[in-house]
């Protein structure tokens, strides 16, 4: 690729010309330390990762700004950063939030003279090995970035608004394995949707939608010796282009590709079901004969990363909402029977939810709440809130206000909110009262 060829330049220009070492240093013609601007956003990230030698190259483009570059860089051994002509910049690593798990434990100030227009520039670093789901696994053969761990694998802003565009190109392979990710997310997505698995992946096509979208599952070879069956996988995943189908036609426009599949990766029992790393989502070979899950992580093309979350307190958004796609689209495609035993196990959640780790599902703070501790009470609570609205205003009213949301909201971050808002102008319903219920409240609502 054109990308990858000029990584490799500026690259070989940073071993040639290492003025910036790991502890920072003055280059030749940049300006003196300036102000680091904590809101210029990276509009584009290319990655050029290396899993064996664990070294990684990332070209940013970033926003225009009168002011410098800070970015996450979580536990990376930074050893250069330059223009793309391999001019280097000044930079500086900063401890930020010492002993916290985030990739905010580093940040790295990059001295960036003014510009009016996007500015390209050439970070190379070491990635360190992770075990907590936080960052490049080894052990499992995959990452895992969400919710703030970008920066534990490339040089990122890992707030829950930030965005980019993706380009990525992995070497360092074990002979045998394959690595599944997606060379290319052109649209803005959160920055710790990318991700990498590694095995001996071979590639299943289920089915195309009317919209010429691929559906598929990528499984190891060692999962045909299950469990779970093959047999059960492939009747679980079945009807998985009818839902991502469904999506599509009531939802709109999938916004990462028209190739998208589910992705065994063995996290170990009791680990995460899945992760919503699109368009290659990744589900827990132990769940992988489950049909919500793969309906649910599918669901998330639209909601949680075209549409991302302002505040990790808007979960709602994201869960909450695919919690309650995942029971309509169900009942859309394989019946009122296996929708209500959906909503059946949600009320068993919900209940041992709120009797073991009762929240707010919609809390008025924002950044104050650690997405990475979230409980299924935004999940369940969000989905019967919007159960509720359906009852009230319509659920073919409500499929309509979602579908314009999306389309008013994608590639943005918004909050609940917003949602709240938009079915009230759109339906005239006083959201009020469920709000107060169902997002606001404590305990287990009576209605239900």
């Amino acid at each position: 690729m054109r990308w990858a060829r000029a990584l490799s330049r500026a690259a070989a220009s940073l071993v040639a010309a290492s003025a910036c070492g790991e502890g920072g240093g003055e280059a030749p013609d940049q300006p003196s330390p300036a102000a680091h601007d904590v809101v210029r956003e990276i509009a584009a990230t290319a990655l050029d990762l290396d899993l064996s030698a664990r070294e990684g190259t990332a070209r940013l483009t970033v926003t225009p700004s009168s002011r410098g570059l800070s970015l996450d860089v979580g536990d990376l051994a930074v050893h250069g950063v330059a223009r793309t002509d391999g001019v280097p910049l000044a930079y500086r690593l900063v401890d930020v939030e010492k002993g916290a798990r985030a990739a905010g434990v580093r940040r790295l100030e990059v001295d960036l003279p003014a510009s009016a227009v996007p500015v390209d520039i050439v970070v190379r670093y070491g990635f360190a090995a992770h075990d907590r789901f936080d960052g490049w696994m080894p052990e499992r053969s995959t990452s895992f970035l969400w919710p703030s761990f970008c920066g534990n694998l490339f040089p990122c802003r890992s707030g829950a608004a930030d965005a980019s565009s993706f380009a990525l190109h992995v070497t360092g392979v074990p002979e045998g394995s394959v690595a599944v990710f997606p060379a290319r997310i052109d649209a803005p997505a959160p920055t710790w949707m990318p991700a990498i698995a590694v095995g001996a992946y071979a590639y299943r096509e289920l089915g195309v939608t009317p919209r010429g979208t691929h559906v598929g599952i990528y499984r190891r070879a060692e999962d045909d010796r299950g469990p779970p069956t093959n047999e059960d996988v492939f009747r679980a995943t079945a009807d998985l282009p009818r839902v991502f189908a469904w999506y599509e036609e009531t939802l709109g426009t999938y916004a990462f590709g028209d190739h998208v599949a589910s992705v065994s990766v063995d996290w170990g029992v009791g680990g995460p079901a899945g992760m919503e790393h699109h368009p290659f989502w990744h589900v827990s070979k132990w769940t992988f004969a489950n049909e919500e899950v793969h309906a649910h992580e599918a669901a998330h093309g639209w909601f949680g990363t075209a549409i991302r979350l302002r505040c990790p307190e808007d979960v709602v958004l994201s869960e909450g909402v695919v919690s309650y796609l995942t029971a309509r689209a169900t009942e859309a495609v394989r019946g009122r029977d296996a929708a209500a035993a959906i909503w059946a196990s949600y009320e068993a959640r919900l209940a041992r939810g709120v009797s073991t780790t009762d929240a707010i599902a919609w809390p008025e703070t924002c950044g104050a709440v650690d997405a990475a501790k979230l409980t299924q009470v935004p999940y369940m609570k969000g989905a019967f809130f919007l159960r509720a609205v359906a009852e009230r205003a319509g659920v073919s009213r409500l499929d309509a206000v979602l579908r314009a949301f999306y389309d008013a909201n994608r590639g943005k971050a918004a909050g609940v909110g917003d949602l709240v808002h938009a079915i009230t102008e759109e339906t005239g319903l006083d959201c009020g009262p469920l709000v107060a219920t169902w997002l606001r409240g404590l305990g287990l609502p009576a209605e239900r």
